[in-house]
């Protein structure tokens, strides 16, 4: 009786030492200079790497470092970063394609620019008239108000304010086109740089 409950208790040993065995036996250094052995991984050591080797003594993959919440945050964020990145590649490639639609080679980009200024020209120019028809009014409502001296009316007086909040708006109207065609012949000149490099096939 006592020899067969030896034998269990030798099997159970055996067949325990054997599990135990079987998870790997880990390793590191902790911050004191310490060498640490356990059967699993080392609470003392999660902030680095651990060795760990296999029941037959062959070492397997090391246990990575357990991330701090910082880390985990600096990789959320990088992993977002290329995210963005790659969506404003193929953002970007589709424009490209787009632009090489619009404008198969140099003549058609260089016509297309030609009519937009053209435009831009032709608006100016009624725009300018348009103005100097308003400066002559406005002269001759401040005429009109200087002969009626102090016998001036409201109406007279509001003629000459109306006369001149117009001629100013037309003004602005005028700066803000020429604005706007600086504008597009900057765009046609940054349009011109790439599509340079898309039909002759260097832009990836």
């Amino acid at each position: 009786m006592r020899y067969h409950f030896a034998v269990g208790c030798l099997a159970m040993t055996v067949l325990g030492g054997t599990a135990a065995q079987s998870v790997g036996v880990y390793s590191c250094t902790d911050d004191h200079g310490r060498r640490l052995i356990s059967d699993r991984p080392i609470p003392e050591c999660l902030d680095r790497e651990q060795r760990v080797l296999g029941p037959s003594g062959v070492e397997r993959t090391p246990r990575a470092p357990v991330p701090t919440q910082a880390e985990l945050e600096r990789a959320a964020q990088e992993k977002q970063r290329r995210l963005q990145e790659q969506e404003r590649i193929l953002e970007q490639h589709r424009l490209d394609q787009v632009l090489l639609q619009r404008y198969p080679d140099s003549a058609a980009h260089e016509t297309a620019r030609v009519q937009q200024i053209q435009q831009f020209d032709e608006l100016q120019m009624l725009a300018r008239a348009r103005l100097l028809g308003l400066e002559q009014a406005y002269v001759q409502a401040q005429k009109d108000q200087a002969a009626l001296g102090s016998a001036a009316t409201p109406a007279t007086r509001k003629a000459v304010q109306t006369a001149h909040a117009a001629m100013q708006a037309q003004k602005r109207s005028i700066e803000a086109n020429e604005l706007n065609r600086q504008r597009i012949m900057l765009r046609f000149d940054d349009e011109a740089r790439r599509l340079e490099k898309l039909w002759a096939g260097t832009q990836p």
